[in-house]
């Protein structure tokens, strides 16, 4: 990703893509500038982790909180809903990392 007028427009193509929706927990996001850095904030969230070798390209980025983007850490994404274990009726911002 190159410029933040980039990202702020892959960003909103993306949420409107998942209709607003983190592919983690399935609970609404926000993407007000306003909102950055706090739990709900839609972040960039990499299906295969740069660390293990992802790369920035579109098919390899989804949107979710930054809260659920920082508890999956490295984890897998096809293991993420089961790993950290979210309850059906409580979402990412409801736990505490």
């Amino acid at each position: 990703m190159k410029t933040n007028a980039r990202k702020d427009r892959i960003r909103k193509r993306m949420y409107k893509k998942q209709a607003g929706l983190c592919w983690i927990c399935g609970e609404t996001m926000a993407i007000s500038k306003s909102q950055a850095g706090k739990p709900r904030y839609a972040s960039f969230d990499h299906l295969l982790p740069k660390a293990d070798g992802g790369s920035n390209v579109q098919s390899n980025i989804r949107l979710a909180h930054q809260q659920c983007n920082n508890m999956r850490g490295t984890i897998p994404a096809v293991n993420v809903v089961a790993v950290l274990q979210l309850p059906q009726t409580e979402s990412c911002t409801q736990v505490k990392p």
